[in-house]
């Protein structure tokens, strides 16, 4: 049976709660599909903090009141208390349908009564293919989290800096391939960035493959100095054994391959945030559309959540970074509720034939396009340009 959840929260750690939450669903359910997760107002009282809210789609062998019972001890579990109607809650769980049971009775009412006048809830339900809406949707704030930081799409501009591990990086002149060297860059990096990202294996044109173990050896120590410091890790590898390793140390997998099942499997399994990229080959804005509906398709049907992803259209190293920044804005609306990544940094196509690098000038141009993430290596300047120009379009 198929049966459609609301779950929302707005005490503690909310994004923590929901998560919590979803882990005891699918003790007892099947979740095939999940909206985005909004921030919204509270009603009916309104003193009190914001909700995260998000609809889930599921199977389930479970009566309509097993179902209910389930979903009200799985609050109990996650400590709600009841003060009084509408009141504040760790958790809120209810059942919105049920395939097309109609019932009414004092324990429980399908679909749920007050299903119309809630935009906390149509809004969620529109991302899984029930738009009760006649007209327009409105936009709710979305929000997304990677490890400690989270942000509401289009209010702040999130930086990633770069640390390659790579005994070719012409990026960086090869001066973080010393562990000793990378400690520093990383030390002094935090103080600017949101997230910091390490790769063990150049994939610039002409890359060769190197054994996993070198990739490892490259990056371990690394990865283990980061660990302990304040900072979102990201992992630039699209191995499986080598994200496995690491999957009790980072918090975002940046993978250029677009991901296979043992990859989607890593994921849904550690509820891992994934950058889902396309490939450079692929050039039209309704290509990269096209492209990222069929790859969001195959990871929430390996039950990936929607929240679990980023975009990045990918900017490579020939003509597609020109032609991804004069017409990103539309590639970002047309995936509007997902945070968009970019990296220009240091592309040989923004580079002109005097040496002159307007990668600060890509991403300047990129932030005023809306894009959330900007993935760099000249991670000082990058900030202060972002910060300006955040505070001018956002």
């Amino acid at each position: 049976m198929i049966t459609v959840l609301a779950i929302g929260s707005n005490v503690n750690d909310r994004y923590k709660n929901i998560i919590e939450c979803l882990e005891l669903i699918e003790t007892f359910c099947e979740i095939i599909d999940s909206s985005h997760i909004y921030v919204t107002k509270p009603m009916y009282y309104e003193n009190q903090n914001d909700f995260l809210n998000l609809v889930i789609k599921c199977k389930t062998n479970l009566s309509p009141f097993d179902l209910l019972e389930e979903c009200q001890q799985l609050e109990i579990k996650l400590n709600r208390i009841k003060e009084f109607i509408n009141g504040p809650r760790t958790i809120d769980v209810d059942i919105l349908y049920y395939e097309n049971e109609k019932i009414t009775t004092d324990k429980l009412t399908i679909p749920h009564p007050r299903i119309m006048e809630r935009d906390f809830v149509k809004v969620p339900l529109s991302d899984i293919g029930i738009n009760l809406y006649e007209n327009e949707i409105p936009n709710l704030p979305v929000y997304f989290q990677f490890g400690n930081k989270s942000i509401i799409i289009g209010q702040k501009t999130i930086l990633m800096g770069v640390i390659n591990k790579t005994p070719d990086s012409f990026t960086d002149n090869d001066k973080n391939f010393d562990d000793e060297e990378s400690f520093q860059t990383i030390d002094d990096m935090i103080k600017y960035v949101d997230i910091i990202d390490i790769g063990g294996m150049s994939t610039k044109p002409g890359y060769s493959l190197i054994s996993i173990d070198e990739e490892i050896n490259r990056i371990d120590k690394t990865i283990k100095y980061i660990k302990n410091k304040n900072c979102v890790v990201s992992l630039d590898s699209f191995r499986c054994k080598v994200i496995e390793k690491y999957t009790n140390d980072i918090d975002i997998i940046n993978d250029i391959s677009g991901g296979n099942d043992e990859i989607y499997d890593i994921i849904k399994k550690y509820k891992k945030t994934y950058v889902l990229m396309c490939p450079n080959k692929i050039e039209s804005i309704y290509d990269i559309d096209e492209y990222f509906n069929k790859k969001i398709t195959e990871l929430i049907n390996h039950g990936i959540f929607r929240f679990q992803i980023i975009l990045d259209p990918g900017c490579g190293y020939n003509k597609k970074s020109i032609y991804v920044l004069k017409h990103v804005e539309k590639i970002r609306n047309l995936k509007s509720k997902y945070p968009f990544l970019i990296g220009f940094s240091k592309k040989k196509s923004i580079i002109d034939q005097n040496g002159t690098d307007f990668s600060l000038i890509c991403s300047s141009i990129s932030v005023q396009k809306n894009i959330d993430m900007i993935r760099c290596h000249d991670y000082k300047e990058t900030k202060n340009v972002i910060c300006f120009v955040d505070n001018i379009y956002k």
